[in-house]
């Protein structure tokens, strides 16, 4: 696989998961009826919750491996330290913000310039 076609596959995946965040984050701090089928169904079948759990832990040691993930500099986990000290409503507003911004590039564009 050459690195266009991954830098590609990684486009794809940024803005399916954007997707996916955007439709399963609450409105207004509701829990949403797909989170909450979720919940239900991890609580009826913890086996699956760890049959999972054990999937996606294969996966990140997968990926890993592979060098697509790496650790986080101490820099990067003080300003996620910072924001996870964040009053919920103070992190939901500033989510709401950023989720309603109009940018003249897609975020995933202007990411992949910034890279360069």
């Amino acid at each position: 696989m050459t690195v266009n076609e991954l830098e590609k596959k990684i486009r794809t995946l940024e803005r399916r998961l954007e997707k996916l965040e955007r439709s399963s984050r609450p409105k207004n701090g509701r829990v949403t009826r797909k989170r909450r089928a979720r919940r239900q169904a991890t609580a009826l079948a913890p086996e699956r919750a760890q049959s999972y759990t054990a999937e996606a832990q294969k996966s990140l040691e997968i990926a890993r491996r592979a060098g697509l993930l790496v650790e986080l500099p101490p820099e990067a986990k003080q300003r996620a330290a910072e924001w996870r000290a964040l009053p919920e409503e103070e992190r939901q507003h500033i989510l709401d913000e950023f989720s309603n911004l109009k940018l003249d590039k897609s975020l995933s564009d202007i990411i992949i310039e910034n890279r360069r």
